[in-house]
């Protein structure tokens, strides 16, 4: 596939020639239409009706293209805008690329072809090692604020993001058993990676999940005839998952006040907990094709204002960053996941 390369600059030179157009058009629109109009009353026969005819349909035919300009000027800006965006962000986001299920169960699905759903970690362990391994319970967080480079400002926020979605599971799907959408299952390994147990994987957490009671494992779906629908998880679901890992977890209840739940998360993030969230895939994408999809994504770094958040989206594939405002838009209002212990 050959690479495309645009910038902000670019994008505003077009919109430029796009408003340069729409006021060429509407300026002999205005002129035309008086110039006619000044002729007409001074003429009142029969060629003048059909002359007044071709020219309405001149006029007509010259507001379409009018109205793909303004159109165009519109998508332009928001271009222009998402790319200078995108070039103040410190953070690797590649393209989404993927497909949802939009299932009460939390289950964005992935393409298994884009890269690997694995970190650099390169492991050999059995589940039983990592059924064995002890998650980490510490008295109080190891970690501080540091700053970091975000849309061109600089920020202190908690631990060093960057470094930790080094050791985390980017893009899910990556397992034997054809289930892609696993947001929830590879959120689950995510934050037993954060707890210290760097050697599980996405196919580890759906062979426990399968030997769960059978509300965790009928509700993966694993028969259903589309791949993409295969995988989903709730708060219930991942509580027990983790619980076989050893690693307990509360279920907390996302407020009706949204700015409360967030800064509430926002608190447990910054003391050490890990924490999984339900997300409307469709609002955190800014995409209406996927809107009432629930997704699954974990909160790994919170800015020390407590008004940016970092997050790790493996239906994206993306670490991404979203502020407060943004971040209480997307919860679904299905309870999190926040771990009993501070793992980190």
């Amino acid at each position: 596939m050959p690479e495309v390369s645009v910038d902000a600059g670019a994008l505003k030179k077009a919109k430029k020639l796009c408003t340069d157009a729409e006021e060429e058009i509407k300026n002999t629109l205005s002129s035309l239409n008086s110039k006619v109009s000044s002729l007409l009353s001074e003429w009142d026969d029969q060629k003048a009706k059909e002359f007044e005819k071709i020219v309405f349909e001149c006029l007509v035919s010259l507001k379409q293209p009018l109205n793909d300009l303004q159109k165009c000027d519109l998508y332009l800006s928001r271009l222009a805008s998402l790319v200078a965006e995108y070039e103040n962000v410190s953070f690797s986001a590649p393209s989404p690329g993927i497909e949802l299920s939009a299932s009460s169960q939390s289950g964005a699905s992935a393409n298994p072809a884009d890269e690997s759903g694995e970190s650099p970690i390169d492991s050999n362990a059995s589940i039983e090692q990592v059924l064995y391994a002890v998650p980490r319970n510490l008295q109080q967080t190891q970690y501080g604020f540091e700053p970091l480079m975000i849309n061109g400002q600089r920020i202190f926020m908690y631990n060093k993001p960057l470094d930790t979605a080094r050791n985390l599971i980017r893009r899910q799907g990556h397992n034997t058993k054809e289930m892609f959408g696993t947001c929830g299952l590879c959120q689950c390994a995510n934050l037993l990676r954060l707890a210290g147990i760097t050697d599980v994987t996405e196919e580890n957490v759906i062979d426990i999940a399968l030997s769960c009671s059978p509300n965790t494992s009928e509700g993966l779906d694993r028969n259903n005839p589309n791949p993409n629908l295969r995988g989903g998880t709730n708060v219930a679901s991942r509580r027990e998952i983790l619980s076989r890992f050893n690693l307990p977890t509360e279920v907390y209840s996302i407020s009706s006040d949204r700015n409360e739940s967030v800064s509430y998360l926002g608190q447990q993030v910054a003391s050490g907990h890990g924490v999984i969230i339900s997300v409307d895939a469709g609002v955190l994408w800014n995409d209406p094709r996927y809107l009432g999809g629930g997704h699954a994504v974990s909160l790994i770094s919170v800015s020390e204002s407590g008004d940016t958040f970092i997050y790790s989206d493996t239906g994206s594939g993306r670490i991404g960053v979203i502020s407060e405002n943004d971040l209480g838009q997307a919860l679904t209002g299905r309870p999190a996941n926040i771990t009993s212990n501070i793992i980190r």
